[in-house]
């Protein structure tokens, strides 16, 4: 069947309240019929589109994501192996080793006194980067934020009927509230995908040049990421010895959002600076 914009935005909403849903309620024994209910599709159409989407059942990610916080209580809680193994949904601690050796390669007794041996995440980064002059599709919004989501949709369906089968987001973020808008607030953004290596011919977007520079990037998993610029002016400013240029911070997907529970979306900040000791020699 041919792909419509339509069909696109559709297809990825549904997904996108499942991988929500799933990362919310990891303790949950829900069934394939909750998550039809909340596709708005039936079960058979929920698992063959979740698994188109996502590369794996609703099931493996509820799996995945319980293992991953098992890894967390190990480095960070004094719960017993069983505990945590039960937590996970394991009826025995045989039951737990076995899905957990699967997963990361190691049993939890070796994960819990060898942390760096089951890594669930790379860690937070914040280095330097050089971007070069690009040629985007944008879509820009300026009002509301939440009503910015229909037409960054559509690009994406655009994108689709066009023929592209991999793409990451990009944002320019509002100038006077880069990190904490809110639904209701009103923003000045714009919404890219790189146009490179993109088919031809997306309809209603903006083809532009995307002018590169100096960039601290600072890499993280989005519930991580800074609740406060200044807060992230100041590690660039001490760790790269550099200041913010005062203009738009740009945020990329790293992971595919719609298609990745919440808990491991990875996105990566990229802040405008100049080197300090440039403004020094200036002086």
């Amino acid at each position: 069947m041919r792909v419509t914009v339509e069909s696109f935005v559709r297809q990825m909403n549904s997904v996108r309240r499942v991988t929500d849903y799933i990362g919310q309620h990891i303790d949950e024994d829900f069934t394939l019929a909750r998550l039809a209910d909340v596709a708005c599709l039936s079960t058979s159409q929920t698992d063959r589109l979740y698994q188109r989407k996502t590369g794996e059942t609703p099931f493996t990610t509820l799996r995945r994501l319980r293992l991953k916080r098992a890894v967390e209580q190990m480095r960070n809680s004094n719960l017993s192996l069983q505990d945590i193994g039960l937590a996970a949904g394991y009826g025995s601690q045989a039951a737990f080793t076995h899905a957990f050796v699967r997963q990361f390669g190691c049993s939890p007794t070796i994960a819990r006194h060898q942390p760096g041996r089951a890594a669930i995440a790379r860690p937070t980064t914040l280095r330097l980067v050089v971007l070069e002059d690009q040629p985007i599709m944008r879509i820009p919004h300026s009002g509301v934020l939440s009503q910015a989501w229909p037409g960054v949709h559509r690009m994406m369906g655009e994108l689709s009927v066009a023929g592209a089968t991999r793409w990451r987001t990009w944002q320019t973020l509002d100038l006077d509230r880069p990190f904490n808008a809110t639904a209701f607030d009103r923003v000045d953004m714009q919404f890219f995908v790189p146009a490179n290596g993109q088919p031809h011919g997306v309809r209603n977007v903006d083809h532009i040049i995307l002018p590169g520079g100096l960039y601290a990037m600072y890499d993280c998993l989005e519930i991580e990421r800074p609740r406060s610029l200044q807060f992230l002016l100041e590690r660039i400013e001490r760790e790269l010895l550099c200041g913010y240029t005062g203009k738009h911070i740009l945020r990329r997907e790293i992971t595919c959002n719609g298609y990745t529970a919440p808990q491991e979306r990875r996105i990566a900040l990229y802040v405008p600076v100049y080197p300090l000791h440039d403004a020094r020699l200036k002086r």
